[in-house]
């Protein structure tokens, strides 16, 4: 079959949208279920998490070792080890708020003041990988202002959070304010690496914004 840049566009398509789901189910397990419900979300999440694990795996091995139709455009090779790697990344992130979830299974929700905020930056990040996904299909430079403004979003969100910790009278439990300051860390890496996979798919097109909009924007 012969190779062509539909198809790696549909392949990252893929791989960005498990993501998505992965890290929608196991931010759920963290912040609105508990006990079996929690452990529900998990189960979902790593019937997901497995197989894009395996595919990650698969695609890297054969651009590392250069089996396969070798595709024509070079930006397409740059593109897909970029965004192959934001979605390992995002892999890594979403198991890491599934351990999380997994360790407060018994625990019982966060205190309000701390849930409702990173509710906020859950909902956020997962939207932007979404949205980075259908960067993928058609890169405009809307999208990548889009994920500009969410990602200074999910800052500001960060910082009500930090604000609701700090001022907590009494103090938060010890074991909360940790695991609600990995999970705000865990969000805004997600969207991130949500920025960076849309950034990169402008390299799918050959117009000539794109190509001079990706030389000009630094990284956060």
């Amino acid at each position: 079959m012969p190779h062509t840049p539909t198809a790696t566009i549909e392949r990252l398509v893929h791989l960005v949208q498990l993501a998505a789901t992965a890290l929608s189910r196991v931010s759920k397990a963290a912040l609105d279920a508990e006990g079996s419900r929690a452990e529900q979300e998990l189960a979902a999440a790593e019937s997901v998490l497995v197989p894009l694990h395996e595919e990650i795996e698969d695609g890297a091995s054969v651009l590392l070792a250069g089996r396969g139709p070798v595709p024509e455009d070079l930006r397409e090779v740059v593109a897909d080890a970029h965004v192959g790697g934001d979605v390992q990344q995002l892999t890594d992130l979403a198991r890491r708020v599934g351990e999380i979830a997994w360790a407060r299974r018994s625990r019982g929700p966060f205190p309000d003041p701390v849930r409702q905020p990173l509710r906020g930056m859950s909902s956020l990040a997962v939207e932007m990988v979404a949205k980075a996904g259908g960067a993928l299909q058609q890169a405009a430079p809307e999208t990548i202002a889009d994920l500009h403004g969410g990602l200074n979003e999910i800052g500001q969100r960060q910082r009500l959070l930090y604000g609701q910790l700090l001022a907590a009278e009494p103090p938060f439990d010890r074991v909360d304010v940790v695991d609600a300051v990995l999970l705000g860390c865990c969000f805004e890496c997600c969207a991130g690496h949500a920025l960076s996979v849309a950034r990169h798919a402008v390299l799918f097109t050959a117009r000539p914004w794109a190509l001079s909009g990706q030389r000009s924007s630094g990284r956060r």
